[in-house]
């Protein structure tokens, strides 16, 4: 079999086999770890009168195994060595994905072309997981932001395909029948009809071996309908209202706007960072003013014409402040400011860094490659960087100016003019690609295997780790033993965290945070502060090396800790807007339900009992200025920092050690107080107009240890684990149902988490709590050895994204371990014995013991 090379660009190859698929491999050294990522070219546009959803039903029967590669031996073998599968379905394109080491690719290729060519699409496996299909479609019904999303779509496009969601219709999902699954699999998972990607440490030559050997087989399929639908101009403003149960307002203003490979759409991605949250966003004196809560622009780049979105959010979920919120947004993008240069060239500096971030790992280039193909061009994940460059502001204004329009706009909210032209179907123009020397002429990679106890230098305060990144990932934080875990200091922390970003003072300077804004996007930092019980957490990254960019960032950053200006006024402002956002999260339940299990488990007092947003509301307004001053001191007086820093730079290591003056800090004992450990208990909690059930067990483990996470694992680690076999795969009572072994401060918790339809609730509790109980019975030599290597290669594959590097070795930092605790991690696992995991789930594993909580719509 012949294969013709293609496109060539960036390090990216493209060459195309006999029967039309294209390969696309992108070698680049690294870890021992690849993604490998086929695109089909259909998504839920492609879908007709009756099978809409099929693309999603067909993403999930297709990890039902195929001719050849049938259960234990299908795709999850490749997750039993720690590889991390996984499919994605959206408008334009379907794609399958492995993120796994790259002494397991051919295994991966293998089962891939089987699944491609011969499917278990069989009534049995249709029926099983109609039902999980079923409790997705309600998981999203229970958020207001996709209800209304999807009405707000409907509306918009009335004869275009992108009018209907991806999940598709609740009543094509429950009657499709498999014949037509089968029909349609035939039509579009074909190899003219999909991309082949791969991405990480490989050798190119024997890769295409390898796919040209198991995909060069299959045919090449019929040639593929086209889609004719395109939605016609639109006349005049269209209105949706979605009204269900709920405790907020939410507001979606969509505007019709070009397709992803038109110049403008490059320029539209710049608008919607220009609106982003910020404090130079035009859309700050909205939110200060109290008029909007938050206004969130929303961009996609589609193969087609899409829209522009903007979501509002306001303080009061009321229609008369959704009705003030609308006139001001509107009013605010019919007339767009034009952008500075500087403020131009900040957005697109932002834009670029992101870009960039995303491709870091194997799996986020594999992916943008993904979006690119489906828009038209894979190359154009290349190409973009140089249409950003060519934006102005005069595109700036001139594209708002044809895109925010209230003619070509449709409103929706969620509560308790001229014929428009059709905007021209373009692409901008793409440069003169070099072409792919034939595949035998491409090199590997080097791969090397992480040791970070040799690449890092560490004391009790500080872990400096040397790594060849595109970024560097830096963690600080301010912790104290004098903590009181009561509402009002959780609240008073949170309020500092927020607080303490809006501006600093530097030498008797004052910097306010529109400057501090301009600076951290100029230098692609991003930079975040959360509160947590013991005290602050940074995080940052940036892809600047320069000296001078990294000592102001660090003298910002301690100034952030050390003296914020923590003003009055804006103190009042966040008061407003917190107090908000814990009024909308009483209606969501994962959020509830993880309140109600933690008080279950732990006494109010103690370091891991999650407060109420009834609880932290009153606290917040209780609250004073002066709290937050008083607890920014008693932080700063009795605490003491602990900085990790993970860089390609030692320059950026040696000013990152300024953070920390000291090699020893105070002692930090958890205060955990336990409540009735040995007792279960069953708690219910009601919330009108949830279409979907969160349902968790839990209960502290008396001695946990790597034994008891193998045990654990067993039960419920992912579609390895007993609960996903038996309550989704063979019952299909539930989308997803884990079990995990989750570390607290100073305890852990045996966690399982499950959804079910109001419907299916009693049902899929019975069924799985007859799970645990069989489990708790024993389990078997060969699943802890899965477990185990489960264990030992998903550390591996989640290298793939350094930033997790970066948190592995400041959470060891914290716990006062050494970092060679992880480079053990391996040893000690395969050192756990069988006789070892089966004493621990007897003696410390007890189902018995479990809290149970339930929470959504009980009654229809």
């Amino acid at each position: 079999m012949s294969i013709t090379p293609g496109r060539s660009s960036n390090g990216m190859y493209e060459y195309t086999l006999e029967n039309g698929l294209k390969v696309l491999l992108v070698p680049r050294p690294g870890l021992d770890v690849c993604t490998a990522n086929v695109t089909y070219h259909v998504g839920s546009a492609m879908e007709g009168l009756g099978v809409c959803g099929s693309t999603h039903i067909l993403e999930h029967l297709q990890f039902k195994g195929s001719k050849l590669y049938q259960g234990s031996n299908s795709l999850w073998k490749l997750e039993q060595e720690g590889a991390y599968i996984n499919a994605t379905t959206y408008v334009d394109r379907t794609n399958f994905f492995e993120v796994l080491r790259s002494s397991s690719l051919k295994e991966a290729i293998e089962r891939e072309a089987d699944r491609m060519l011969e499917p278990l699409l069989t009534e049995e496996s249709l029926k099983s997981e109609m039902s999980v299909v079923r409790n997705e479609l309600e998981r999203g019904a229970n958020s207001p932001f996709a209800l209304l999303h999807q009405e707000i779509l409907g509306a918009a496009f009335l004869q275009h395909p992108y009018h209907h969601s991806t999940i598709g219709y609740r009543s094509d999902v429950e009657n499709v029948g498999i014949d037509a699954l089968r029909s349609f699999h035939d039509t579009f998972y074909t190899p003219s009809n999909a991309s082949y990607t791969i991405v990480g440490s490989f050798e190119p030559g024997e890769v295409m071996e390898q796919i040209k050997t198991s995909f060069g087989t299959i045919p090449r399929g019929k040639p593929i309908p086209n889609m004719y639908a395109e939605e016609p101009a639109q006349m005049g403003q269209r209105r949706v209202v979605v009204s269900r149960p709920a405790k907020t307002s939410l507001m979606g203003i969509a505007f019709k706007a070009v397709n992803g490979l038109h110049r403008d759409a490059i320029a539209l991605e710049v608008i919607a960072k220009l609106l982003a949250p910020s404090p130079t966003s035009p859309t700050e004196h909205l939110k200060k003013s109290g008029v909007v809560h938050e206004v969130q622009p929303s961009w996609e780049r589609m193969k087609d014409p899409f829209v522009f979105s903007l979501w509002v959010t306001t303080n009061v979920p009321s229609e008369e402040k959704l009705r003030d919120a609308e006139h001001a947004v509107m009013d605010l993008v019919t007339n767009f400011p034009a952008p500075t240069e500087d403020s131009l060239n900040l957005a697109k500096t932002s834009i670029k860094y992101s870009w960039k971030e995303q491709m870091e790992s194997t799996k986020g280039t594999a992916m943008a490659i993904n979006e690119a193909i489906a828009r038209g061009d894979a190359f154009d994940v290349f190409n973009r960087f140089n249409v950003l460059d060519s934006v102005t502001v005069k595109d700036i204004k001139r594209v708002a100016n044809e895109t925010f329009q209230i003619s070509k706009s449709t409103v929706g909210w969620f509560v308790p003019g001229d014929l428009q032209e059709l905007p021209p179907r373009s692409s901008y123009s793409t440069p003169k690609y070099e072409n792919a020397p034939p595949v035998d002429k491409l090199t590997a990679p080097p791969s090397s295997l992480l040791k970070l106890n040799d690449i890092t230098v560490s004391n009790q305060t500080s872990a400096y780790t040397s790594y060849d990144s595109a970024k560097t990932y830096i963690r600080v934080s301010l912790q104290t033993p004098s903590s009181t875990h009561n509402a009002y200091e959780t609240m008073t922390r949170h309020m500092l965290s927020q607080l303490m970003t809006k501006g600093v003072m530097i030498k008797n300077t004052a910097f306010p945070e529109d400057k501090i804004h301009a600076f951290l996007e100029q230098n692609g930092i991003e930079r975040n502060a959360a509160s947590q019980p013991y005290g602050l957490n940074l995080t940052i990254s940036t892809a600047s090396n320069e000296p001078k960019v990294i000592g102001k960032m660090v003298a910002l950053l301690k100034s952030e800790l050390n003296t914020p200006q923590l003003e009055a006024d804006t103190f009042k402002y966040l008061q407003r807007k917190l107090a908000a956002e814990l009024g909308g999260e009483q209606g969501n339940v994962n959020h509830v339900a993880d309140t109600l299990l933690s008080q279950a488990m732990f006494k109010d007092g103690g370091c891991n009992y999650v407060h109420t947003n009834t609880e932290l509301r009153d606290a917040l307004y209780d609250m004073t200025h002066q709290s937050v001053l008083d607890e920014h001191k008693k932080l700063v007086d009795s605490g003491f920092v602990k900085v990790s820093v993970l860089s390609p730079s030692q320059a950026v290591i040696n000013a990152c050690k300024k953070f920390t003056t000291s090699d020893t800090c105070k002692t930090l004992s958890h205060h955990v107080l336990l409540k009735e450990p040995s007792m279960p208990a069953n708690i219910r909690f009601e919330i009108p107009g949830k279409s979907s059930c969160t349902v968790r067990w839990g209960h502290v483990i008396d001695k946990p240890s790597i034994a008891t996470k193998l045990a654990i694992g067993c039960l419920g680690n992912s579609f390895a684990g007993r609960l996903m076999k038996e309550v989704r795969d063979k019952q299909g009572l539930t989308y997803g149902i884990y079990a995990r072994q989750k570390r607290l401060y100073g305890a852990h918790v045996f966690d399982v988490t499950a959804t079910f339809a109001p419907t299916n609730l009693q049902k899929g509790i019975d069924a799985s709590e007859k799970v645990m109980k069989e489990w708790k019975k024993g389990v078997t030599p060969e699943e802890v050895e899965i477990q185990k290597h489960m264990l030992i290669g998903s550390q591996i594959v989640s290298w793939d994204n350094p930033a997790v590097i970066s948190a592995t070795v400041h959470s060891v930092l914290l716990q006062g371990k050494p970092v060679q605790t992880i480079d053990d991690f391996r040893d000690k696992v395969n050192a756990v014995t069988f006789e070892e995991v089966s004493d621990a789930l007897e003696k410390n594993l007890h189902v018995d013991r479990f809290k149970r909580v339930v929470v959504g719509t009980f009654s229809k």
